[in-house]
């Protein structure tokens, strides 16, 4: 007993969708080993990268403070060393030269935003200058000036000019604009030894400002500063373990490693400072260096899930386009079929042999189609007919799917004669049956036709081209067509040979443009409607060849109509006036349609009145060319002159050619009037032409001649 196999069994044995999906998975895990790759090496790179970001700005950062103190040197210097301060410095007594000194400290703290105070102390003496004045140095900084409260934090610079420390806020009690200010204050203690009675240049830098100059490269990250033998000069802002960061530090710094290592969740970077011995240091939290890293491994996500979606679309679509013919088998298996012992696998292999006959037959199909198109001859037909002779049928109409309802009587009275039939389907009207037998009777081949007509009465039309070889394939099949298109465009169920051609007479009217234009013109779309339907009653006898010349005459009407009144031509309007096969209707009623929608909407009135408007403005401007006439208007309008002449009649009230005449008249009385001219050059100025044609109208308009009418002015 033969096993049974199941659908998926089935399936799994189909080496090309097996092929497929190995393929996928291997490209797949290809896709994802590269990607992995890429991300290890972008991580690094990425790391590397914002660590170096991070040394360049906290770099730019000891640069700017650098440079601040190295200018606040200069001017301390400056102002120590020189010869006239000096003097001041040696006769403070003096009041004059207390207000000197006052201002160049007062100069000192506008030029630079680092220092907020800057104070003359002299030792001997109990009270200090600043830029505001005169104070107690006792009461302005309580004990610190001897250093005890500076929290053991006194640096002394590279170049041994100065000391510097940190004292708190509260001991500093200068002026009133400190009192908002956050933290401590940084003091410099400057000595020269040119400055006589020891006298000391106190400069204290608010804390703050060194920590918003730092929060403008660094934002958000910790800043801090340290000395090389492990005190905390500026603290970081945030709570952190200060002696085991502090031993962090000593240790990278001894060590002589890289600029940076890391403190729990923050990268630390330092930097040596150029000026004093201590470090500038930083504290920036990994998740924003992760940052751009986490944004890669995102983007790496998105794009595997969009290649798995992508492969998995491609799968899916191969095994659609594939094995279509499977959906059909799973259709008819999943039907009531349970309770039969009919072998699953037996129907399987049925359905595909009908499928594989069916594909062979479409395939045919497009061969013979390309033979009946181009012609067959020096090919060899023998893989279509055996037999040596063919007959072309050609069945038409709009209803072609009624063609299946007599194709297996056809079969049957054709197998009768021994003949083989091969069906090919040219387009959705018009469809070919190709006879193959060792002798062929024409005749006898007419008659089983019209048998078969008069028992099933299709409404389809019939053309039997001559017998041929089979080398003479397309000959045959034009003939068939040629016998079609001969026969009555009124009559359908025939069967037409070409003995039988129509002769024909097309009735289409000499004025058909004129009239049509009246009718739109009019607004009439009934009249149009049944312009065009008396056309086509008028025609109904002709043959289909003679009606596609009717349907051309149709079309040309059309443009030459729509050109006139300045319509758009629809696109791929002659394609569509030959497409809709052997039914009479829908042609009529496209053709109905395509001229009613020309069909002027705009209401007479406003059409009158537009006309009116152009003519009076275009006799005003043309009223001396005696060539005026109403056609040649007309033909600016591209309207027709009865059309143009009925608007204007009805907006003026008048005549075209009675209101130009007035309009000369008039013209005329104002030359005569005004003007010493000649009548018989007034005549021409006026458009008349001639002095008797003038003379006449004038006489006939105001009863006078235009002699007359000049002497009695």
């Amino acid at each position: 007993m033969k096993e049974k196999k199941s659908i998926k069994e089935w399936i799994s044995q189909k080496s090309i969708l097996k092929t497929l999906v190995i393929s996928y998975v291997i490209l797949f895990a290809l896709l994802l080993v590269s990607n992995l790759y890429i991300y290890v090496r972008m991580e690094d790179t990425l790391m590397s990268k914002e660590i170096t970001y991070n040394h360049m700005a906290l770099d730019y950062t000891q640069d700017i403070m650098d440079q601040n103190i190295q200018s606040i040197y200069d001017y301390c210097t400056d102002f120590m060393t020189d010869k006239d301060m000096q003097f001041r410095l040696m006769n403070l007594q003096s009041m004059a030269n207390k207000v000197s000194v006052i201002n160049r400290l007062m100069e000192f703290t506008q030029k630079n935003e680092f220092v907020e105070h800057a104070i003359l102390w002299t030792p001997s003496t109990k009270s200090l200058l600043f830029e505001s004045g005169e104070f107690s140095a006792e009461e302005a900084l309580s004990s610190c000036l001897n250093g005890e409260k500076l929290r053991e934090s006194i640096v002394v610079d590279r170049y041994k000019q100065a000391k510097i420390g940190y004292i708190p806020k509260s001991d500093v009690k200068i002026g009133e604009s400190s009192s908002h200010k956050k933290g401590g204050y940084f003091i410099i203690c400057y000595s020269s030894a040119f400055a006589s009675k020891d006298s000391k240049l106190l400069l204290l830098l608010p804390e703050e400002h060194i920590r918003e100059l730092f929060k403008k490269v660094y934002g958000g990250n910790q800043f801090f500063m340290f000395t090389e033998d492990g005190r905390f000069i500026l603290s970081p802002e945030k709570d952190v373990e200060k002696d085991v960061l502090m031993e962090q530090l000593m240790e990278s710094v001894s060590k002589k490693q890289d600029d940076n290592f890391l403190y729990h969740d923050y990268l630390v970077l330092y930097s040596h400072s150029k000026v004093f011995h201590w470090q500038y240091a930083t504290m920036v939290e990994c998740a924003n260096i992760y940052q751009d890293v986490t944004i890669l491994r995102t983007a790496m996500i998105v794009l595997m899930l969009i290649n798995f979606l992508l492969g998995s679309v491609v799968i899916a679509l191969s095994i659609r386009q594939t094995y279509m013919p499977l959906k059909d088998i799973l259709h008819y298996i999943g039907k009531d079929n349970r309770g039969t012992t009919e072998n699953e696998y037996d129907k399987i292999k049925q359905e595909l042999l009908d499928l594989k006959k069916n594909n062979h037959i479409y395939k045919e199909n497009l061969t013979l189609y390309e033979l009946i198109q181009h012609g067959a001859e020096g090919k060899d037909l023998h893989e279509f007919f055996a037999k040596p002779c063919i007959c072309s049928i050609m069945l038409a109409g709009s209803d072609l799917q009624s063609a299946w309802d007599i194709i297996p009587a056809l079969e049957a009275v054709f197998a009768e004669k021994h003949y083989d039939m091969h069906l090919v389907k040219s387009n959705s009207n018009e469809m070919y049956l190709i006879l193959n037998g060792e002798i062929l009777c024409y005749e006898g081949i007419v008659e089983m036709l019209e048998r078969v007509w008069k028992e099933k009465h299709p409404k389809l039309l019939a053309g039997v081209g001559a017998a041929e070889t089979v080398q003479h394939l397309k000959q045959s099949c034009d003939r068939a067509k040629a016998a079609v298109k001969g026969g009555k465009i009124c009559a359908c169920g025939y069967v037409y040979t070409g003995e039988n051609y129509q002769t024909d007479c097309i009735r289409f009217p000499l004025d058909f443009e004129s009239r049509m234009m009246s009718f739109i013109y009019a607004a009439d779309k009934k009249a149009v409607q049944g312009f065009v339907a008396e056309i086509f009653d008028n025609n109904l006898e002709i043959s289909w060849s003679a009606f596609s010349k009717l349907l051309l005459d149709f079309y040309e009407g059309y443009k030459r109509i729509a050109t006139k009144l300045q319509i758009p031509i629809e696109q791929n309007v002659l394609k569509r006036f030959v497409n809709f096969g052997y039914d009479l209707e829908p042609i009529e009623a496209f053709v109905q349609k395509l001229y009613t929608e020309m069909v002027f909407v705009t209401p007479v009135d406003k059409r009158a009145s537009d006309v009116g408007t152009f003519i009076k403005d275009y006799i005003n401007d043309n009223y001396r060319n005696s060539e005026i006439t109403i056609e040649g208007i007309a033909e600016e309008l591209n309207l027709a002159p009865t059309y143009v002449s009925t608007l204007f009649k009805r907006e003026a009230q008048i005549s075209f050619s009675q209101y130009l005449s007035d309009f000369r008249i008039q013209k005329a009385t104002d030359l005569l009037e005004n003007t010493n001219m000649k009548i018989k050059d007034i005549a021409q100025e006026v458009g008349f032409g001639t002095y008797s044609n003038f003379a006449r109208t004038f006489k006939k308009k105001l009863g006078v001649t235009p002699v007359e009418y000049k002497s009695q002015r």
